[in-house]
């Protein structure tokens, strides 16, 4: 199942997008084809839809495995950060 060509963006839009993103049509395609049965209306409507992320992790699982593993490192780094002082005394 691949991405096609989607009446959702212009030809135009889909050229902004890959230049603000670097990301390929084809990769534009494929993300919007997997979010837009999340809330379809919706999005179709506003394409600057904000998606909950409760929804989209229960679509993408693989992103709360991700995530879990992500959080705890951030968190480590977090703390080990040094306060920085300016000198501005």
């Amino acid at each position: 199942m691949g991405a096609k060509e989607s009446s959702l963006l212009s030809a135009e839009q889909l050229e902004d997008y890959v230049e603000l993103t670097y990301l390929t049509k084809w990769e534009i395609l494929l993300i919007m084809e997997k979010f837009l049965p999340l809330e379809p209306d919706e999005i179709r409507k506003d394409l600057h839809r904000r998606i909950p992320n409760r929804k989209i992790m229960e679509a993408f699982p693989q992103l709360k495995l991700l995530l879990g593993q992500i959080a705890p490192i951030v968190m480590l780094r977090k703390h080990q950060i040094a306060p920085i002082r300016l000198g501005l005394d």
